[in-house]
């Protein structure tokens, strides 16, 4: 028979809405997404981690530096490594105000970079 149980919380990206995940063979990489900010903001997330199921822990990763908090990304396994491409920035309320429709980055979640 089958079960369920918890995954670790520990070291997990911070709860948001619209993050992408995408499965690699050792479990999931979770990143970008947003989260709410006071009564009518909202902040675009720039980090994520990657869940390795046989150890159930979570290894937070920071995007690089010339990325940019976004959410409704696109994202894909390809072999070994993650494309992520497009998304948008979010300004005011429910608006997306930038948008990246010819920005892509590839993502290991092996080594993190």
């Amino acid at each position: 028979s089958s079960s369920w149980r918890p995954m670790s919380t520990i070291d997990a990206p911070e709860a948001s809405f619209d993050a992408r995940v995408v499965a690699v063979e050792s479990g999931v990489v979770v990143f970008g997404g947003y989260r709410f900010a006071g009564l009518f903001g909202r902040e675009d997330l720039a980090s994520g981690a990657v869940y390795e199921a046989s150890t159930d822990s979570w290894r937070p990763f920071a995007l690089p530096a010339p990325w940019q908090p976004r959410f409704q990304s696109q994202a894909v396994r390809h072999g070994s490594k993650i494309l992520i491409w497009g998304g948008c920035l979010r300004a005011g309320f429910g608006v997306c105000s930038d948008v990246f429709p010819s920005e892509g980055w590839v993502f290991d979640p092996d080594s993190g970079d």
